[in-house]
């Protein structure tokens, strides 16, 4: 990809940014800059995306970008219940990690059986029977 196309991608973000901030921010404060990031950092990929079509030919797996959501789609239920328990929000942060990053390992590994998760997992779970059959000997 040339020098042109990067620059251009970035400055097609850099006026998305402004932009939206300007307009977004005053209303929406946080939730408005926050808008305006997703925004530009969907601006910048689309434009990526676009030029570097004529130099490389890929293919996107969507399988695994539907495997991706679905998996996702219960972070909503377990983040809002950890904030109705009235916690700190730095509690309700790393709660919420370990809640949403457990269920979404486990719905990969056992729902979708993702390879690259079964090729890290599958060490491990041996290992560790290894372990435990060698002591109970």
């Amino acid at each position: 990809m040339a020098i042109k196309e990067i620059f251009l991608s970035i400055v097609a973000g850099v006026f998305t940014c402004l932009a939206l901030n300007f307009i977004l921010v005053p209303f929406l404060q946080e939730k408005g800059a926050s808008i305006a990031n997703i925004a530009t950092e969907l601006i910048v990929t689309i434009t990526y995306y676009y030029f570097t079509r004529k130099y490389y030919s890929f293919r996107y797996n969507w399988k695994f970008m539907i495997q991706s959501i679905i998996s996702s789609v219960p972070f909503i239920p377990i983040i809002i219940g950890i904030r109705l328990m009235g916690l700190n929000m730095i509690l309700v942060l790393v709660i919420s990690i370990i809640l949403c990053s457990g269920a979404y390992i486990i719905l990969q590994l056992l729902l979708f059986k993702n390879i690259f998760l079964l090729s890290f997992v599958e060490p491990l779970k041996n290992k560790f029977l290894q372990k435990k059959t060698l002591g109970n000997e």
